[in-house]
């Protein structure tokens, strides 16, 4: 076995195949590139395609290749972007008037020497949507901007002869907000100027969010964020000391710096400083650019790279401790996210929004059926079983007061039954040629139970422990225990416990396709290999690092699987296990879920949800598009009204890191239809019925008396005109999808099984252990040591041999994982076998 063993972790681990192009994203501020300006006054920076375009008081330089190649003697005071027309506008240094550019021909002005009648003009404005081109100064004034066939023109809007330095633009209703005394007041430059909320007299800067109309009203050691209305949403903790720049990003991020040159970042949603960068030069200015920033320290610019990996996706009232995908044959996904306080709130991925939700009332485990069970091949290819088509049920299960069933098809959620027995895992599985459910009970025991009426179908005891998760394997047929420090294989065939595998410390367990990938607390993750009667643990190159703290999740995808951690990180892996990719983010992560085929991640963090794109780690690559799962999330859940409009992931002032669903090059894979069995109480039905035909009335033919010869009869109906031409649809598409379905039964066993292997496993026979041999006089719990941080759990697995070859037949020893034992070899009978796994030591 040993050899086999040895062979197997060869075949599937190859120890030096670490990418050398695996790369890291950090969330924060990285270095870029510096360009020598020799200006002290730059007044604005722009991305014009893979150039730079610095506009400064001794001119515009246009860059290339991180080097000024071209500077035009046009020098502005102050100026701004006009990004809908491609333009650039600036107060000349000299003569105080206005100007107009094209990014694309500097050197030929469309607007030149526009008197404006201001002095001082304090800033530029110009905000995308918006057609007002502002002029803070003395006073303040408002132009039109129109722009047809390169030619410009200003048609005045208004004036407020008000002087102000407090204030923000808002693009949407094309107001300006500005600070009187402990007022925000409004104007639209064309009536009187109204009171909009009340504010603190310290407040020394205000900002608005175009996208979610949210303000921020800063004073020393505070930001306080509000409503359009001034109603009070929270506020954010500040170091003491007073801002110089504070801008918002996007609607999740704001950024600001002070004049020690500290950079902050803060999370709006989560309404904490999320990072601090120390500059190491004076700050002169500061300019916010795509995918990044730019700042003038002197006559140099420092291009830095704003590195924002995430997006808020959905505030949560607690912590989430699942999140959880759940598709459903040809109808839209959902989202199923369950908290800490026992809310289960399920979610359109296209829209994330709320579809519907409920309390579960104290519950310790649910667990979502939507009628399709999704099952990963050893080519990667995904098998789709409906196990019960018309099935939308979310079960919830308590200590004391049963499992609870509800009806997750309506916004209400009711419950619509109730099951008396306690549990604390649950899961589904195909137990004697019938799906059905599988409760761990606090008591030990393993129930199941059918889909249609909830009749318990059968009982077993396997431990006196409490099971913290239940995982089905489809090909073997066996359900996998998990505990705190074992894990338990029980057979449906044999109907007892085969296999015990004793880990230490496990965090979290999934099974994927032939995989079993187990997270310890101290970071490490040890994958095994599942076969017939054994479950191998697959070594792993001892310079391997995974994690530094707890895992808490993965989530599998046919060509790589995501892991998370209280590390702050989530890692990308082959099925080799070699990294991919890795981001580090500000929070310590709870868990993680892919969102759909795009590759996206979910990931769980305090009080929220959090959106990582798969353009980080995989660019353009998708998977292969799954239409029977809807997996690119193209349909709209039938609770969500048709004239929806759906929220775009996309934020104007955001890098565009996810693509557009029309856009991507996506390959279309041919849909896996099987011809499985529901456990229903009608007949076996197919699944060739892909769209809902209306059903013809029938046509009956004239009665007529008496009783017809049988031949006679036959020739009437085959030469009659009038019912020849009546098809049922139904029947021809069945009749031209049949021969697409393979209808593979189940295998029926010619014997009877034992009796030794019917009746109900004992507490004591099927868990017998036997000692160690290096440690003779030790119980089996003071075996295992105590694991530190730099140390690999230890992982023992345990073989209770129940006599495969007289329980499955004389030839089944042949393809037994265990070998052929001749048969003038000693039949041994219930021996344990132990797999000895050694310690490897982290770095």
């Amino acid at each position: 076995m040993y050899v086999k063993l040895k062979l197997l972790n060869i075949y599937l681990v190859t120890y030096n195949l670490w990418f050398s192009d695996m790369q890291k994203t950090r969330f924060g501020i990285d270095d870029d590139y510096q360009i020598a300006v020799n200006s002290l006054n730059v007044s604005g920076v722009w991305k014009n395609v893979n150039s730079l375009i610095i506009a400064s008081s001794n001119g515009i330089h246009l860059t290339n290749n991180k080097r000024i190649i071209q500077t035009l003697p046009t020098k502005f005071s102050v100026s701004t972007e006009i990004w809908e027309y491609n333009l650039i506008a600036g107060f000349s240094a000299n003569s105080g008037e206005l100007f107009i550019l094209s990014k694309t021909d500097l050197a030929h002005p469309l607007l030149m020497h526009f008197q404006t009648g201001q002095k001082d003009v304090q800033q530029l404005i110009h905000i995308t949507n918006s057609r007002l081109l502002v002029a803070i100064g003395n006073p303040t004034k408002a132009w039109n901007l129109n722009f047809f066939n390169s030619s410009i023109s200003l048609s005045s809007v208004g004036t407020i002869t008000e002087s102000f330095d407090v204030f923000t633009f808002n693009s949407i209703s094309e107001n300006i907000y500005f600070k009187k005394g402990t007022s925000i007041l409004m104007s639209d430059f064309h009536s009187h100027i109204n009171p909009a909320f009340e504010c603190d007299e310290d407040t020394i800067k205000i900002e608005i969010c175009n996208s979610t109309q949210t303000f921020i009203l800063y004073q020393v050691g505070c930001i306080y964020i509000k409503d359009r209305e001034g109603k009070f949403l929270g506020s954010i903790e500040t170091p003491r000391i007073e801002f110089s720049f504070l801008k918002f990003i996007n609607h999740d991020f704001l950024i600001a710096a002070d004049k020690n040159n500290d950079i902050y970042l803060f999370d709006v949603n989560v309404m904490k400083l999320i990072t601090t960068y120390h500059f190491n030069k004076r700050i002169d200015q500061l300019f916010l650019i795509s995918k990044g920033l730019a700042i003038s320290s002197g006559p140099n610019l420092y291009v830095k790279k704003l590195v924002l990996p995430y997006r808020f996706w959905t505030k949560l009232s607690t912590n989430p401790v699942l999140i959880k995908r759940c598709n459903k044959k040809k109808i839209a996904a959902r989202i199923m996210i369950f908290t800490k306080d026992n809310n289960v709130l399920m979610y359109s991925p296209k829209t994330n929004e709320v579809i519907c939700s409920t309390n579960t009332n104290g519950s310790n485990a649910v667990f979502y059926d939507r009628g399709l069970f999704l099952e990963y091949l050893t080519d990667g290819k995904l098998k789709f079983v409906d196990t019960n088509i018309n099935t939308d049920r979310l079960f919830a299960s308590t200590w004391g007061d049963g499992m609870t069933v509800y009806d997750t098809s309506s916004e209400n959620c009711l419950a619509v039954a109730k099951i008396d027995f306690n549990g604390t895992a649950i899961a589904i599985c195909e137990y004697h040629d019938q799906w059905a459910y599988c409760v761990a009970t606090p008591e030990g025991e393993l129930v199941f139970f059918t889909m249609v009426g909830y009749c318990e179908m059968d009982r077993v005891f396997l431990d006196n422990k409490r099971c913290i998760d239940l995982l089905y394997h489809h090909r073997t047929h066996s359900i996998y225990a998990v505990y705190t420090n074992e894990i338990n294989r029980f057979d449906f065939r044999a109907r007892r416990i085969v296999e015990s595998i004793a880990v230490e410390s496990n965090e979290v367990a999934k099974i994927h396709g032939d995989f079993l990938i187990v997270g310890f607390r101290n970071g490490t993750i040890q994958p095994f290999i599942i076969h017939e009667f054994q479950t191998f643990p697959i070594e792993t190159p001892s310079n391997k690092t995974f994690h530094s703290n707890s895992v808490t999740g993965f989530s599998f995808a046919p060509k790589f699987f995501v892991s998370s951690s209280k590390d702050c990180t989530i890692k990308y892996w082959d099925y080799s296990f070699n990294l991919l990719y890795e981001i580090l983010l500000p929070f310590p992560i709870l868990t993680c879920e892919l969102l759909n085929g795009k590759r996206h991640v979910l990931i769980g963090i305090e009080k929220g949800v959090l959106f990582v794109s798969g353009y980080y780690a995989f660019g353009d690559e998708a998977d292969i598009y799954e239409s029977y799962i809807d997996s690119f999330d193209l349909l709209d859940d039938d609770l969500r009204p048709k004239n929806l409009m759906i929220k775009s992931l996309n934020d104007e002032n955001q890098d565009h890191n996810i693509q557009d669903d029309i856009s991507q090059n996506v390959e279309i894979k041919e849909i896996i239809v099987q011809n499985h069995s529901s456990y229903l109480t009608e007949a076996k039905k197919t699944l060739a019925d892909t769209t809902p035909i209306e059903k013809p009335k029938l046509v009956k033919p004239p009665k007529t008396e008496g009783k017809k010869p049988a031949r006679k009869k036959k020739r009437k109906s085959t030469t009659s005109s009038s019912l020849k031409q009546i098809k049922s649809p139904r029947k021809v598409q069945e009749k031209e999808i049949k021969p697409l379905i393979k209808n593979t039964p189940p295998p029926i066993p010619s014997y009877k099984p034992s009796p030794r292997y019917v009746k109900p496993i004992g507490s004591s026979s099927s868990l017998t252990r036997t000692k160690v041999i290096e440690q003779p006089n030790k119980s089996w719990t003071e075996v295992f040591h105590r694991v530190q941080n730099n140390q690999r759990p230890a992982i023992q697995a345990h073989i209770f041999d129940f006599n495969a070859d007289n329980y499955f037949g004389n030839d089944s020893g042949l393809s037994s994982s265990r070998g052929f034992n001749p048969s003038y070899a000693p039949k041994k009978k219930n021996t344990t076998q132990i797999v000895k796994i050694k310690r490897v030591t982290r770095y």
